[in-house]
């Protein structure tokens, strides 16, 4: 999707009170091949200049990673190996806190950096202009490595704030927390009935579990991941086993991690591998399914050892993937961004449920 302006001018300095509480579209840089990515900036004052970057959009994740240096006025930055300790002027509002690990898969790779907290947060910025503003958010910058990450997903482990659940308005009652995700498009603070009416088509609900502290957020992240089925033709074809389904947007390729025993040899050239997500009302079906015509092995990462992958034929835009990698025992299937190819998707903090409803023809 080509860059678009945002019809809300956020003032500068800003006024949280002035930030108009509806909901918005957030314009992306580059297109919608199932890499969304999305231009943030930490607003500068009192002569300081402002920091943009342009940040991945993660469903596999929660919470904003970034280099440290982001966090600190230009030019202003230094970080010591020996002493592990960072130098520098921090952004007008911004306070470093305690060491941070993060571990993204299937890389494999470990980082080390330290907690931010900012006062707001402009996302969706163009042309120095925000589609919105978040309430205070915390986040990771990260040392020696410069990962451009965006963590909006839910039912993962929090690393930091979900800058999505968190524009003005949300944790309040005056925006509906949600986001809306499509290839077409992505918009947040719709309720469900202006989610149903975005792009058209009929949604189908899956209710999940709060999984967070009490009390119970308006705007919490810590639900439950959808469940659904993982079936492989000459296995399994009816299974009603319940498997953790996650949508990720930051990666392309699937994964699963499956109870049954030699699931790489037992899945063969010719096997049908089908997923299904249950929802209400019935009458909505969401599932799509692949032929395996292989298996060989890649790298998953610069600095992962060679891994074994089942293949297809599938094309980017589609919703099967290029690969399959199984990932040892459980019951776990990372979809991929490929669902988005096909499906919409929904995600209502305010009652913890997700939905999707397949493109209008």
């Amino acid at each position: 999707m080509s860059t678009q302006e945002s019809n809300n001018i956020i003032p500068h300095p800003i006024d949280p009170l002035a930030i108009p509480m509806v909901p918005v579209q957030i314009p992306l840089q580059g297109g919608t091949d199932g890499v969304f990515h999305m231009a943030i900036q930490i607003p500068g004052s009192n002569g300081v200049s402002s920091k943009n970057a342009v940040v991945q959009l993660d469903t596999g994740s929660t919470g904003l990673v970034l280099p440290a240096e982001f966090f600190y006025e230009e030019g202003t930055y230094s970080y010591n190996e020996q002493t592990k300790e960072i130098t520098g002027t921090l952004m007008p509002g911004v306070k470093k806190h305690g060491h941070a690990t993060v571990k993204y898969e299937p890389s494999t790779d470990d980082m080390h950096g330290f907690h931010f907290s900012v006062p707001n947060l402009l996302i969706g910025v163009v042309n120095n202009v925000g589609a919105a503003m978040t309430s205070e958010v915390t986040a990771i910058g990260i040392v020696e490595k410069t990962p451009h990450m965006c963590g909006i997903g839910f039912g993962r482990p929090v690393l930091a704030s979900n800058p999505f659940l968190s524009v003005v308005g949300m944790s309040t009652g005056n925006l509906y927390p949600s986001f809306l995700l499509t290839t077409k498009g992505i918009w947040l603070g719709l309720t469900p009935e202006e989610a149903a009416k975005q792009l058209g088509g009929s949604f189908g609900y899956q209710k999940l579990t709060y999984e967070g502290p009490a009390p119970q957020p308006l705007n919490s992240s810590q639900w439950s991941t959808p469940t659904g089925y993982f079936r492989v033709s000459n296995i399994n074809p009816t299974d009603t086993t319940k498997y953790g389904i996650l949508v990720d947007t930051g990666v392309d390729l699937a994964m699963v991690k499956s109870p049954i025993t030699d699931l790489e040899d037992q899945i063969k050239a010719g096997s049908i591998v089908a997923v299904e997500i249950p929802v209400e009302p019935a009458s909505v079906t969401v599932a799509y399914s692949f032929a395996i015509t292989g298996h060989t092995t890649v790298k998953l990462g610069p600095k992962a050892p060679e891994s074994f992958v089942f293949t297809t034929k599938a094309m980017p835009d589609t919703v099967a993937p290029k690969y399959l990698v199984p990932r040892g025992t459980g019951n776990f299937v990372n979809t991929g961004f490929h669902l988005l190819n096909s499906y919409q998707l929904f995600f209502d903090a305010k009652v913890g449920q997700v939905g999707y409803a397949a493109y209008p023809a």
